[in-house]
C-alpha cells in the first residue's frame, strides 16, 4: 500500500476497484465482517489479521505495481 500512496488518484481508485473482489473473496473465507486499515485500529489481536493474505492475493491478480506508470507530475 505504501507505493500506491504515491501514484495519483485516478490510479488509487483503480486499484481499490480492482481488488474489491479479491478482498470481498478473502471476507467470505475468513468470516471478516470488515477490513480496516492499521491506522484506524486502537487494538487487535492478531489472529484476525489478514494482512499478509490480502498483498499475497493482490500481487497474483493485480501483480506488484512494478508496471504502473506515474501521472507526469508524479514523477
Amino acid at each position: 500500500m505504501r507505493e500506491i500512496s504515491r501514484i495519483g488518484e485516478v490510479a488509487r481508485r483503480e486499484f481499490f476497484a480492482a481488488s474489491l473482489p479479491v478482498l470481498e473473496q478473502i471476507m467470505r473465507e475468513t468470516g471478516a465482517g470488515a477490513i480496516l486499515d492499521h491506522s484506524t485500529v486502537f487494538l487487535s489481536a492478531d489472529v484476525v489479521d489478514i494482512t499478509e493474505l490480502a498483498i499475497s492475493r493482490l500481487d497474483k491478480v493485480l501483480g506488484d505495481g512494478r508496471g504502473v506508470s506515474q501521472a507526469p507530475d508524479e514523477q
